[in-house]
């Protein structure tokens, strides 16, 4: 709430001085203060807001990001349809402005968007392009998550084995990265394949490696919090 009241307040002294910019950022922090509190139609009010504010101002570069942030706050409400135009809104600013990471973003926020409609083969399509991106960027903790999403896809349309391989690949990746959250959650994902196949054994003792892990972040967050409080 305090984080809401001080960014009101700038947003009265931007708008005395006419500082539209400034504006418009204010504008898109508000949104997402209001996303928090999950009051979605004034998030909603607040990024539109920004979105038309860039327009007036010619900030085209930084459009892609208000797209996609308002394409979050529909997909949360599941409105997947205008979460997807928006989202596919944001790509196209992407491309043009060569954003690289807008674009990868967006293309796992459309594939996410297809996945929930049951649409797997578009689903795929958009999780590849943002794996082939997440790769040319370097980013590896990006190509682990994106692997993961390729293999919920292929799992859904029994391809299992290119589902095993992407995962073991991606737990690999998670493991270098120790990225212990997600290692937890495609642990969880390849006991689930390995369980679909039958392959009841190796689902067991991946299951045990999923609890290990899991107790092993917890542990580390509760050791956090009590270093926090000290």
């Amino acid at each position: 709430v305090k984080g809401l009241e001080y960014n009101l307040q700038s947003l009265r002294v931007y708008e005395n001085t006419n500082d539209k910019k400034n504006m418009a950022r204010a504008y898109n922090n508000i949104s997402a203060l209001y996303e928090q509190t999950q009051d979605y139609d004034k998030a909603i009010e607040y990024a539109e807001k920004a979105i038309q504010l860039k327009k007036e101002i010619k900030d085209f570069a930084s459009l892609g990001n208000s797209y996609s942030n308002l394409g979050n706050i529909h997909a949360i409400k599941k409105d997947y349809t205008k979460a997807t135009q928006l989202y596919e809104e944001a790509t196209e600013n992407g491309k043009k402005y060569n954003n690289l990471e807008l674009l990868a973003n967006n293309y796992t926020n459309i594939g996410y968007m297809y996945w929930e409609q049951g649409l797997f083969e578009k689903s795929l399509e958009n999780y590849q392009w943002a794996l082939d991106l997440d790769k040319k960027l370097g980013n590896e903790h990006g190509v682990a998550l994106s692997l993961m999403n390729v293999a919920s896809i292929e799992k859904e349309m029994k391809k299992y084995k290119e589902a095993l391989n992407h995962l073991e690949e991606s737990l690999s990746i998670l493991k270098k990265v120790n990225a212990k959250d997600d290692e937890k959650k495609a642990l969880n994902d390849l006991a689930d394949l390995y369980a679909t196949m039958g392959e009841y054994e190796k689902a067991f003792k991946t299951h045990q490696k999923f609890v290990v892990i899991k107790d092993s972040v917890f542990s580390e967050q509760k050791t956090k919090q009590i270093a926090e409080l000290r």
